[in-house]
């Protein structure tokens, strides 16, 4: 449930008169007190705390700044996910002048990510795609020391580096296949495996994938230009 914005600055133990570098202080104390690895024997309860630092930070540390009233916690958080959505673009972008990512921010986006992933237990797809932006972000010039430090479990279990255990495409195709097999009405998973029987050049089953995607949802935008472009591939090569 989400917190107002009086539970958001209770949670951080701070007065509503702090400061953005007061909030960030407050989350880096809290979030390493009550992160899961930091608790042993009572990891469920401190996972639930740390999920709530968490999202008191991202309310708080977005409405210091964001020069315009806030009406309540979810046009925050709304302005919050707009946020990492524009860091996840910069990082991915190939324009390294314009697009300039910064190495505070991604520390947050990744610390974010990956504490998310550790409690939930996201999947081999999320982890991989979390890996993927942080090896972008690193080509950029950002510094992986601390949080490959602060998650080295993750790191160990997933890895980093060119991971043997990793099969790229394989490893993700049977992913989504496990997905599928025990949500039949997935539209999104079969639109991923789709784009990734494209991007394998098997243009038959993409197509397949495409079209089971569009009967679930008629309005999914990639999927429909997907299929456009595969058929419109198959006519020109006839």
């Amino acid at each position: 449930m989400s917190q107002s914005l009086d539970e958001c600055y209770k949670t951080l133990e701070l007065e509503q008169n702090a400061t953005k570098d007061d909030v960030k202080r407050a989350y880096r104390r809290l979030a390493l007190k009550y992160h899961p690895d930091k608790n042993p024997g009572n990891e469920e309860q401190a996972a639930k705390i740390f999920t709530r630092v968490n999202e008191s930070y991202s309310v708080l540390i977005d409405t210091a700044h964001i020069g315009e009233p806030i009406d309540n916690v979810d046009d925050a958080k709304a302005y919050f996910r707009r946020h990492f959505h524009d860091l996840a673009r910069r990082i991915a972008s190939e324009d390294c002048t314009s697009d300039i990512i910064y190495q505070e921010e991604c520390d947050y986006f990744f610390n974010y990510q990956l504490g998310e992933v550790s409690i939930v237990k996201r999947s081999i797809i999320e982890a991989r795609r979390i890996i993927d932006l942080i090896r972008r972000a690193t080509s950029k010039g950002y510094d992986t020391s601390v949080i490959m430090k602060d998650h080295c479990e993750f790191f160990q279990k997933f890895g980093y580096n060119e991971d043997p255990k990793y099969n790229g495409y394989a490893d993700l195709i049977a992913e989504y296949k496990r997905i599928i097999e025990n949500q039949p009405g997935n539209a999104f998973a079969h639109f991923a495996l789709g784009f990734i029987y494209e991007k394998r050049n098997m243009i038959d089953e993409a197509i397949s994938e495409y079209r089971i995607t569009l009967s679930m949802d008629p309005g999914h935008y990639r999927a429909r230009q997907g299929f456009e472009r595969l058929k419109n591939r198959q006519r020109q090569a006839s």
